[in-house]
């Protein structure tokens, strides 16, 4: 979930809303993930994602860039939009994804907004209840954790029970969305202390080339020496664990040439 800085409104119309959900389908013909479910409201959006070989902060971050420069070119504004860090928590059963699907599909009931799930056409409770294909939603887990797709209206329909998607503990085996070092300032923190914004860019960028590849090198070394861990590095940078052991270990291999 993101919301808009200071609560502001993110969407300010339907033309709004179809261009956060081209820039979703273009995210997903980019960097294959699977969309489970998704709603949005006025001044902040839901997402359900399962993700694969690109991170979650990766993903949301290439998200939230291209819909800013569409939302702000169209409305002839500069500067932020969402606040700085989304809010995520891992699924950590059936039960509870099927909860979530659900408490999604109902956010607008819940705001007052309509009475009925099927009357706000910005979610993708319709994809559910009319599955066709193409479609931005992918529908294949949830029904099969409902045993089948005609579960779902009846699922729809039960009495909700009172859901908090956001626990306040997290139960001992969930991976901490971040893993920082306590002596060391935090990766956001280091990054702009030892690079110019255009650098910051580019290292959390999907670019591939010899400058890109360096500044991400040069990073990994220094958050590595300041105490923080790999997977937290793999976090920030948006790339997968393997590749910041891939670039320290080259970073070794330059060393001892």
């Amino acid at each position: 979930m993101a919301r808009g800085v200071d609560g502001r409104i993110v969407y300010t119309d339907d033309r709004d809303r179809h261009n956060f959900l081209r820039a979703l389908g273009r995210l997903k013909r980019e960097a294959p993930f699977s969309l489970l479910a998704y709603c949005l409201m006025g001044n902040h959006f839901h997402l359900a994602i399962q993700v694969r070989e690109t991170a979650l902060s990766s993903l949301m971050h290439r998200l939230l860039t291209s819909y800013v420069m569409t939302f702000n070119k169209r409305h002839e504004r500069t500067g932020h939009l969402f606040q700085a860090r989304y809010k995520a928590i891992p699924c950590r059963n059936d039960s509870y994804l099927l909860a979530l699907v659900r408490y999604i599909h109902m956010n607008p009931v819940r705001a007052g907004l309509t009475t009925d799930p099927a009357l706000w056409p910005w979610s993708s409770h319709a994809q559910y209840r009319f599955p066709v294909r193409p479609s931005l939603t992918d529908t294949a887990l949830v029904f099969s954790a409902l045993h089948g797709g005609d579960a779902y209206d009846t699922w729809m329909s039960r009495a909700e029970n009172e859901f908090d998607p956001w626990p306040q503990e997290a139960a001992p085996s969930d991976p901490p969305l971040f893993d920082e070092s306590e002596e060391s300032p935090p990766l956001e923190t280091l990054a702009q202390d030892n690079f110019c914004p255009a650098d910051l860019a580019l290292m959390r960028s999907a670019a591939r080339n010899r400058h890109a590849v360096a500044l991400k090198r040069a990073f990994s070394k220094l958050a590595v020496g300041r105490g923080h861990s790999k997977t937290a590095i793999a976090r920030w940078l948006g790339c997968s664990l393997p590749g910041v052991h891939h670039l320290l270990a080259r970073e070794a291999n330059n060393l001892t040439t």
